[in-house]
């Protein structure tokens, strides 16, 4: 095929649909578009959170270990499982239902990471090529003295070398502080890995305009807040609205090219609870380089 319909890909069994995504680009490119379409379109909003979380749902998709199961007993588990990849809802937006059956296609394949370097090289192949970082959370490993890692790969290679799409729900709850676990099967994250995907995502212009608005109406003046305010390419007028309508977040974003702001910002050092604004100034003189 050399263009695709969510009525093929869901036609295919999941081993094919497993094999297009590795070694078809036009179809794990199909996947991408797919994903951000659903992404964009807000009158899929009440199904995209519960989209996100079948993502990152880290129960089996088969239980293959229940030795006494039979296949009706699997595609049980399945649909109460993962409703919308298998489930018999025909009011579900076909568009959804394709991407949560890609999903746990990719789930079946690849069950979990494991200590065979092979399978995990595998597992990444897959993840890189779909750019999905919903699901890639469901393959997260997060050590409690190191950054997380997604599938064996540091989370800040991840979203450089990757790219990931990220829900915008999923966006909103690493805003509101989701660096717990939600239930017993989802995958943790702690904060300064929400904190690092946010902040990226900023800076590259990929923030949904949500989530920028999410952050900046945070109670907390958060170093992300700050680093994105600085440290963002993104453009877009609705974004730059919000910053500019803000009186300090305005002079904050001044200061990345304005001497007079960097003035004023120095003799209100406070504002921004002890920010070393040196460092920050150092980062970007006068427009030029990042804070890192």
């Amino acid at each position: 095929m050399a263009s695709f319909t969510p009525d093929q890909i869901l036609a295919l069994p999941d081993e094919e649909i497993v094999k297009n995504i590795e070694q078809n680009d036009a179809f794990a490119a199909y996947l991408r578009k797919l994903q951000l379409e659903i992404y964009s379109d807000d009158t899929l909003s009440d199904v995209r959170d519960a989209l996100s979380r079948e993502a990152i749902d880290q129960s089996s998709v088969d239980c293959p270990w229940n030795h006494k199961w039979s296949a009706a007993d699997r595609q049980a588990h399945r649909e109460k499982t993962y409703p919308l990849a298998f489930g018999a809802d025909e009011s579900i937006d076909i568009r959804v239902k394709t991407l949560a059956r890609v999903r746990c296609a990719i789930k079946r394949a690849y069950p979990d990471i494991s200590f065979d370097s092979r399978s995990n090289n595998l597992i990444q192949n897959t993840l890189q090529r779909t750019q999905d970082g919903d699901l890639m959370l469901a393959y997260n490993d997060c050590p409690k003295s190191e950054v997380s890692l997604f599938a064996g790969k540091d989370i800040l290679e991840v979203m450089f070398e990757w790219n990931p799409n990220f829900s915008p729900e999923l966006l909103l709850r690493f805003i509101n502080d989701y660096y717990h676990n939600i239930t017993p099967t989802e995958p943790s994250l702690n904060r300064t890995d929400t904190n690092l995907i946010i902040g990226i995502l900023a800076e590259v212009g990929r923030l949904p305009v949500k989530a920028w608005q999410a952050l900046l109406e945070k109670n907390d003046e958060t170093s992300t807040k700050m680093r994105s305010i600085w440290n963002t390419t993104d453009v877009r007028p609705e974004v730059l609205d919000l910053i500019m309508t803000n009186d300090d977040f305005a002079l904050f974003y001044r200061a990345r090219t304005e001497q007079p702001a960097r003035d004023e910002l120095l003799r209100r050092g406070d504002m921004f609870h002890g920010a070393d604004l040196e460092l920050y100034f150092e980062s970007k003189p006068l427009g030029l380089g990042v804070i890192t």
